[in-house]
Parts: C-alpha cells; sequence; structure tokens
C-alpha cells in the first residue's frame, strides 16, 4: 500500500515509539511503501495509529494520507447480539459507521489491543478535574464498552466498527467522582456525532450541572445514550433528562432482564447479556445495561452515517418506530435493521 506524507514526519526503527531510534524526517509528499495494516503504538496528538515498512521502520499514520480496514473474521457475527439483530446484513449494505466520531465517556481504553487495529483513537482524561493526555485503562470497563462499539473484527466485531473513537477517561479503578464525569462531558467537542455513558450519576446535588452538560450537547445535535443502571445501583440522573435515550437489557431469549434497574424510566432494551467485547488483555463475555448502552450509540452511529444531521429528536423517533417487543410485551427492544432500511 502506499501513502502520501503529509506534515514533516519522523522514521522510527523497530518500534512503534516515539522513544525508537530515528534516522531521518521525511518531507510532505514523500511516497512511502507500507504495510496493508495499522499498528498500535504510543499516542501522539491524539492518534496511536502507526503504519510500517518491509524494513522494519515504523511511521507516525497521522501524518499520511492511510486509508486501511481489515477483514473481518465470518466468525464474529455468531455473537448473539449481532446475529438476532442482523448486524451482518447491515454491515454488507455499507453501514459501518464510516466518517462518525463516538464519544466513549467512561474508565478510558487500552488502545494497544489487537482488538483495536484500523480504529483511530483519541481522547482525554479528566480525573480530579484536570485535563490530561492520560486515557490508559486501569479497570477494564472502558476498554469492554469501546469494542462493542468499534473492535475491528479479528475476535468480535464492534457494530460501528469503521466509525473514529473518542474516549475520555471520566473515573479510574481507584476511585470514582461524578464531578469529574461531569467535566469530561462538559469538554466534550461539539463535532462529536454520538456519546456512550455507561456510569451511573446518582448526586442529586450535581443535577443542575449535569443537566447543563447534557443540554449542551443535546442543543448540538449530538445523540446521547446512556446506561440506565441494574439492580445495585440507583436509577441513573441521566435517564431523567429530556433528549437523552436511556438504556436497559435484553437477554439472548428476548426476555427484559431482571438486573436492569426498575426504578425511574428508560426509553429502549438492547442486548446486554453474555456481550462478547474486547478486555484489557484479551476477550470476554460481560452482562449489564453498562454494555447495553454502546450498542444503541452503535446504531445511532450508524443513523449518523446515513445523514449527519440527524439528531436526538430524529434518533428517538427512529428508535420509537422500529422496534420489537420483549416476550412479555410492555417493553421496546431495538431493531436496528429497522431503523437502517
Amino acid at each position: 500500500m502506499k501513502v502520501t506524507v503529509t506534515d514533516f514526519l519522523n522514521v522510527r526503527v523497530g518500534k512503534a515509539s516515539l522513544n525508537a531510534p530515528t534516522y531521518q524526517y521525511l518531507a510532505p509528499g514523500t511516497i512511502l511503501e507500507v504495510e496493508d495494516a495499522t499498528f498500535n503504538g504510543d499516542v501522539f496528538e491524539g492518534s496511536n495509529q502507526w503504519l510500517k515498512d518491509k524494513a522494519g521502520n515504523y511511521y507516525w499514520a497521522g501524518a499520511t494520507t492511510y486509508s486501511v480496514a481489515g477483514t473481518i473474521n465470518p466468525a464474529c457475527y455468531d455473537a448473539w447480539h449481532l446475529r438476532d439483530h442482523h448486524i451482518k446484513a447491515i454491515h454488507d449494505k455499507g453501514f459501518k459507521g464510516k466518517g462518525v466520531t463516538v464519544c466513549i465517556v467512561d474508565t478510558g481504553i487500552v488502545a494497544t489491543h489487537p482488538g483495536f487495529d484500523y480504529t483511530k483513537i483519541s481522547g482525554k482524561g479528566f480525573l480530579n478535574q484536570i485535563i490530561s493526555t492520560d486515557i490508559k485503562d486501569d479497570h477494564g470497563h472502558g476498554t469492554k464498552c469501546a469494542g462493542i462499539v468499534a473492535a475491528n473484527g479479528k475476535e468480535v466485531v464492534g457494530i460501528a466498527c469503521e466509525a473514529d473513537l473518542t474516549v475520555f477517561r471520566g473515573y479510574s479503578y481507584s476511585r470514582s467522582k461524578e464531578a469529574d464525569m461531569i467535566y469530561a462531558l462538559e469538554n466534550i467537542p461539539l463535532d462529536t456525532d454520538v456519546v456512550s455513558i455507561s456510569y451511573v450519576f446518582a448526586d442529586t446535588k450535581l443535577l443542575n450541572r449535569l443537566t447543563a452538560a447534557v443540554a449542551r450537547l443535546i442543543g448540538a445535535n449530538i445523540i446521547v445514550v446512556a446506561a440506565h443502571g441494574n439492580t445495585d445501583t440507583l436509577p441513573n440522573l441521566m435517564s431523567s433528562i429530556t433528549g437523552v435515550i436511556s438504556v436497559g437489557a435484553v437477554d439472548e431469549n428476548g426476555e427484559y432482564a431482571p438486573y436492569t434497574c426498575a426504578e425511574g424510566t428508560f426509553t429502549v432494551l438492547a442486548p446486554g447479556s453474555g456481550i462478547r467485547t474486547t478486555s484489557p488483555k484479551n476477550y470476554s463475555s460481560e452482562t449489564g445495561t453498562s454494555f447495553a448502552a454502546p450498542f444503541i450509540a452503535s446504531v445511532c452511529a450508524l443513523l449518523k452515517q446515513t445523514n449527519k444531521t440527524i439528531g436526538p429528536a430524529e434518533a428517538l423517533e427512529f428508535i420509537n418506530n422500529n422496534h420489537t417487543l420483549s416476550k412479555d410485551g410492555s417493553k421496546k427492544i431495538i431493531d436496528p435493521a429497522g431503523i437502517i432500511k
């Protein structure tokens, strides 16, 4: 594959690292012959993607015109949440989230995970309400949510596998502060398309600030999706905010998952039981409304791919007009195929 250098580019020898030896700069306009794949390495200016030539030299992909897509392993589509919701058929029609940006506000991401090869990842950290470049996931929750959106199809495939990821790290393994999460929301760029939040906000003293942060996003035509919460939590205050798509969980049998928090109200159900996704050291199956929310966010990303002007109200209308019902007939279940059709 040939790519063109777009900015002065440092050649790194033997490793996709800013600390690797270098022997020259390449000027804009230089043509490179590189492998037809990207490699995860050091993050520079928000991107961790690198290219490599046959000699073992690495080039930071952010200064080139690279365009790489992975080949999806067909076995990935056997996962029930994809199979039963016809995601392969949607992908086969070209809807994979290309050109759409999804922001995941969570514990960060293991950006070097092989499941995110080809994924454009950028982000910031907001711990202690201090903005940093630290998006490393020391918990695992954010990495698991990210895989449902954008895993590349080697072992699991994300529903919006060609979307760009912005990862905002709002809490960590050691502690959690709602003020940090809200601060992250307050700093989401307004050119973002979809925001996915699998965190339960419960501090009513911060509700006005949370509501204002969400209103800013919705006012910018950004679709905001939030997990409603599980039975071991209070109902997510996000579920009470106008314009938010709040998500409960359904299992493989089409049954309303009883671990969904029974208090408060939510918009729609999505697969949340036994969801295979990326985890910090490998892959895993996860259960909870935390993993139903990025499913909905991914479907909204596909919807945005069809028309970037679609906003929160239209997304909600598509969901309300395209759904099936849980077996007890009481809850709406997302119908991605109907929405994209």
